[in-house]
């Protein structure tokens, strides 16, 4: 090609390439290149530069109407664009449709090994757990602060762990919609449950005796009862990648049962209780809170299947950091210190 531009007598040249095609051509007979006006047409609408091109006249060259009607093609080929069908994208030339390439986390990946064994690590530590305090549930450490919702909670945290595997393999119309939903009630109903803990703590310690008027009121029923009603708002939301307001309203709910937690545990954390649960719950929230804070600039900033990974991790983190903080000192105390594990150490005289 620029062997017969160089034996040519052309005075104009329209080339249609790519720019790495032109860097090679223009490379090779760059010396000869004078007057130059070159063009790039991503898809971009410039007022008036159609019609001023198409009025330019030549040095008197011949075959104007020729060079007319070349311009006339470059224009209406570069300003009407097609809409690629759904998983495609336009390729490097944006000339034509290819299809899309699949990222997803896969079971196979290191980090998604990686991935399912925390998962899984993180299920069977809730899982003995749950069988340490069911074979004590008789011992004050386990009955304190209501043992029922203390189950619950670890039921909701095994949930937790659960509800990050839909987000590994290949997303499908169902496993979306699966993780999204499974994610929100399940961190809503282990927020639920603090929320119940903490307001226990406040009310039993708030109140003049075992029997006064404020523990009758907020009492197993009506306990179960708010637990329902935190719970229940919690919406499922169709899987939207290119529009997630459904998961900021989700996250949204999240962080609002999380801050009234950490502030009613910052409340209580000092009431005189051996097993007061407020101060635990204080330092599990502060955890939460932190994971999730900065989960959401790093969510936003991560690309393709890294945006997953991020929030698996932040699923992971935010579940070891409650189970660890509310559960690991009560079996400390139950398996290694069972002398504190007694009615006469609950109370602590203040000072």
């Amino acid at each position: 090609m620029a062997d017969t531009l160089q034996s040519s007598n052309a005075k104009v040249v329209v080339v249609f390439a790519s720019e790495v095609q032109l860097q090679e051509l223009f490379s090779e007979f760059h010396l000869l290149l004078q007057g130059t006006l070159g063009f790039s047409f991503p898809g971009v609408y410039i007022p008036g530069l159609r019609e001023f091109l198409l009025k330019v006249r030549p040095k008197a060259e011949p075959g104007f109407e020729f060079h007319n009607m070349l311009w006339e093609e470059v224009f209406d080929y570069s300003t009407e664009c097609t809409k690629c069908p759904e998983y495609y994208w336009s390729d490097k030339r944006k000339v034509e449709c290819v299809a899309g390439v699949d990222d997803f986390l896969s079971v196979y990946d290191t980090m998604g090994i990686i991935l399912i064994t925390l998962t899984l690590l993180g299920v069977v530590m809730t899982t003995v757990i749950t069988t340490v305090f069911h074979h004590f549930r008789a011992t004050p450490i386990v009955r304190a602060n209501n043992s029922e919702i203390s189950f619950l909670l670890l039921v909701s945290l095994k949930l937790c762990f659960l509800c990050s595997l839909p987000f590994i393999g290949k997303p499908s119309t169902w496993t979306c919609r699966l993780r999204q939903a499974a994610f929100g009630v399940s961190f809503v109903l282990c927020l639920s449950c603090l929320l119940v803990k903490t307001i226990v703590v406040l009310l039993a310690f708030r109140s003049t005796g075992p029997g006064s008027g404020a523990m009758k009121l907020f009492g197993p029923a009506q306990q179960r009862t708010l637990i329902l009603c935190t719970t229940a708002p919690q919406i499922v939301v169709e899987c939207r990648e290119l529009w997630p307001a459904g998961f900021y309203l989700v996250l949204g709910y999240i962080g609002l049962l999380a801050s009234l937690c950490l502030l009613l545990a910052y409340l209580g954390r000092k009431l005189p209780d051996t097993f007061n649960e407020a101060k635990l719950i204080t330092f599990s929230m502060i955890i939460f809170c932190a994971v999730w804070l900065s989960f959401i600039p790093a969510h936003v900033s991560s690309p393709g299947k890294f945006t997953v990974a991020v929030e698996i991790f932040a699923i992971l983190a935010s579940s070891f950091g409650l189970l660890f903080c509310i559960f690991v000192p009560k079996c400390f105390i139950i398996l290694v210190r069972p002398e504190n594990n007694v009615k006469k150490r609950m109370i602590k005289s203040p000072r």
